[in-house]
């Protein structure tokens, strides 16, 4: 985490730091811990890797104040929630909530423009942990999917455009696109030039959280408490207005 003391030599006026994926980095005190857990693969039924994908022991869960179990169905009943919850049976310090996905439409990323419909297919390129809520969800949208799947964090490269260039044009269709998430996109886009060249309609699935069983102002509330706790009210509000 060398990053954080280099941010804060270069900006000493900032207040906050948000961290993405980093409640293993122990190194790091934060004042507010966040832990996420997949509906489809809880922490307390996982593994430390190799043979599962913690990163630490179940134990370690005890330094989170929230736990939110991701990826819910939207029709998750309070029934089955209360079967998770004692399932994974929070501490007296923490909060437990449950989110969903909610696709919105697609947005392009590039110049090439197409009519969409459902009977669009689509070529569908992701380079993270699990597709399955997504794919999931394009199929109930599209008349077909195809999929190129590259590993979690993937840095694409033009061997990798190459492949999906080739991949595209073997969709027998003129109504096609190519989908791919928001996170997979900033990589993407690093790579523009070649996407103009080849000339690829690339698509990006946008998506939003939302929090279960009416909770979405009480995890708000959560989270601006502890930041106005180290920040006064009107700095707190001015830079939400600022964002």
């Amino acid at each position: 985490m060398t990053a954080i003391p280099l941010l804060l030599q270069q900006r000493p006026e900032i207040d906050v730091i948000l961290l993405d994926d980093a409640f293993q980095h122990r190194t790091v005190r934060a004042g507010l811990n966040i832990l996420l857990t997949d509906y489809e693969r809880l922490y307390t039924k996982d593994y430390i890797m190799p043979f599962g994908l913690l990163r630490e022991s179940r134990s370690g869960a005890k330094r989170a104040e929230i736990i939110i179990v991701s990826k819910c169905p939207t029709d998750l009943s309070l029934a089955e929630s209360e079967k998770i919850s004692l399932e994974i049976a929070p501490a007296p310090h923490q909060q437990l909530f449950f989110s969903t996905i909610r696709y919105k439409n697609c947005y392009p990323l590039t110049a090439f423009h197409k009519a969409i419909n459902n009977e669009t297919q689509i070529l569908l390129v992701t380079g993270i942990a699990n597709t399955l809520p997504l794919l999931q969800h394009l199929k109930k949208e599209y008349a077909q999917v195809y999929q190129l799947e590259y590993k979690d964090h993937h840095y694409f490269t033009y061997d990798d455009l190459k492949e999906m260039q080739e991949a595209f044009h073997h969709i027998n269709t003129e109504n096609k696109i190519i989908i791919t998430t928001e996170k997979d996109a900033a990589r993407l886009m690093l790579l523009q030039e070649k996407i103009i060249e080849y000339q690829l309609p690339f698509y990006a699935q946008a998506i939003t959280i939302e929090i279960l069983f009416d909770k979405t102002t009480l995890f708000n509330h959560t989270v601006t408490d502890f930041i106005e706790s180290i920040i006064p009210p009107a700095v707190v509000d001015e830079e939400i207005v600022a964002v």
